[in-house]
C-alpha cells in the first residue's frame, strides 16, 4: 500500500511539472515585439571592465585597452553586429554604473551574492 501511495504521488508530481512546463512557454507576443524593437535600435555595446586586472583587462604600453576579457567582449559585439565601447570603471562602483545605465554590462568576474539567512 505504501508503494502505491508513493508511486501515485510521483505520478501526480510529474504531471504537475509537465503542465507547468507547457504553460511557462506562454507569453504575450507584444512584449517580445517590444524587446526586438529595442534591440534593433541598439548600435553599441558599452562594456564596463576593471582596467587594472591583467591579463583580463589592462592598458598596454601603447595606451590601448587589451586583455582576454576584452577580446571576448569584442567577439560577442562582432557576433551581435554592435560597435564595442570599452568603459573602464572603478570596480567598487560597478553596481551604480549598471543601475544608472552608464554601461550595458560588466565583463569581469562579477558574482551576485544572495543572503539566504
Amino acid at each position: 500500500m505504501k508503494k502505491l501511495v508513493v508511486s501515485l504521488s510521483v505520478v501526480i508530481l510529474v504531471c504537475c511539472l509537465a503542465i507547468c512546463g507547457v504553460f511557462s512557454g506562454c507569453g504575450k507576443k507584444e512584449e517580445a515585439k517590444t524587446n526586438n524593437e529595442t534591440s534593433a535600435k541598439r548600435t553599441t555595446l558599452t562594456v564596463g571592465f576593471d582596467a587594472d586586472f591583467p591579463p583580463m583587462g589592462f592598458v598596454d604600453d601603447a595606451g590601448e585597452y587589451i586583455g582576454f576579457d576584452l577580446d571576448c567582449a569584442r567577439a560577442v559585439a562582432d557576433e551581435l553586429g554592435l560597435e564595442l565601447k570599452l568603459q573602464p570603471i572603478v570596480w567598487d562602483a560597478k553596481d551604480q554604473e549598471l543601475s544608472t545605465g552608464k554601461i550595458d554590462m560588466i565583463w569581469n568576474g562579477f558574482t551576485m551574492h544572495v543572503d539566504t539567512r
